[in-house]
């Protein structure tokens, strides 16, 4: 199954790159408040979070041509 991603056009649009500033704004205040003591619950559920936002973001990232 390919990768669901954006095509270059849509990558350079402004509606993708205030939901990507958007996006980005949230995993980097995640990734600060995990590194505070936390019970596992609560990092368990900011990682899987942190995960789901980089997922998002990785639509925006053109898949790389593996050369022959």
């Amino acid at each position: 199954m390919t990768q669901f991603k954006l095509d270059e056009h849509e990558i350079n649009t402004s509606v993708w790159q205030k939901l990507k500033k958007h996006q980005e704004e949230k995993l980097n205040a995640l990734r600060i408040a995990n590194d505070h003591d936390c019970p596992e619950s609560v990092t368990n559920r900011r990682r899987g979070r942190i995960q789901e936002l980089k997922n998002f973001l990785s639509i925006g990232i053109p898949e790389q041509v593996e050369e022959e």
